[in-house]
């Protein structure tokens, strides 16, 4: 029976929502987490200077350093050890869809935005519980208020503006994919690279390998300097998320 794919359903998000899924998966690699959980998400939005969420934590006054402490002894509550990621948990899927689902259906907009995350997700009871489970001052959002007020609750975010551009069916796509492949395999260029990758981006502090060698991969792909900082950035991009790639693509 055919369903949803990975690809249509992060596809959707906006771009500030999805690098905060990038950035869970990551942050769930790094802690020896076996699963994306909700958490990982809620605490990398949390991360951003702005967002919809911030907007509600505000509007309806949650206390912060609580919820601060409340979603450290959640993410310490998680088994770790785990050597690579075994997925996404069901509760993150879940949330991205209620979020698609409430923000075109009642809002009327084709983005997703950590708001409609945080409506779905309270709207939905199994989700709700998990939030609550994260931390009880989520219990201070009324969904229904939410709803009714969502242009005032999150009025100046920047949220607002963004577009959710359809990341995934792009005419590079399978070539990435590819590239992600080749370097994943190749242990004598990827060497303990992932574990080394800071989490907000940018080039490894330290690594076994010469990023020109892995610009060279790219250059029958794409006409790049390799030289270029933007270029070598891309490649350890594409090898630190190749795995949650691989998934949305074999989902399709």
């Amino acid at each position: 029976m055919a369903e949803i794919s990975r690809v249509a359903l992060f596809g959707r998000l906006n771009p500030l929502a999805y690098k905060a899924i990038e950035s869970a998966t990551v942050f769930c690699k790094l802690r020896g987490n076996p699963y994306v959980e909700l958490v990982h998400w809620v605490h990398q939005i949390l991360q951003v200077e702005d967002s919809d969420l911030h907007r509600i934590v505000r509007g309806f006054e949650l206390n912060p350093s609580q919820l601060a402490h409340d979603i450290t002894e959640s993410l310490d509550r998680l088994p770790r050890g785990a050597t690579s990621i075994s997925d996404l948990s069901a509760h993150v899927e879940e949330a991205a869809e209620r979020g698609w689902v409430y923000g075109s259906l009642l809002f009327g907009e084709a983005q997703v935005r950590t708001g409609h995350i945080i409506v779905g997700v309270l709207k939905t009871g199994g989700l709700r519980n998990a939030l609550l489970g994260i931390s009880r001052q989520f219990a201070k959002v009324k969904p229904d208020t939410l709803c009714d007020d969502f242009a005032r609750v999150t009025d100046g975010s920047p949220e607002s503006g963004m577009a959710a551009p359809d990341r995934f069916r792009a005419a590079g796509e399978d070539v990435v994919l590819q590239l992600g492949a080749d370097l994943v395999e190749d242990q004598e260029l990827c060497h303990d690279v992932e574990g080394r990758v800071e989490i907000g981006g940018g080039l490894p502090a330290a690594a076994h390998v010469d990023p020109r060698r892995l610009l060279a991969r790219v250059r029958p792909h794409w006409k790049w300097n390799r030289h270029d900082v933007r270029s070598v950035r891309f490649v350890w991009h594409v090898h630190r998320h190749y795995q949650l790639l691989r998934r949305m693509r074999n989902r399709t």
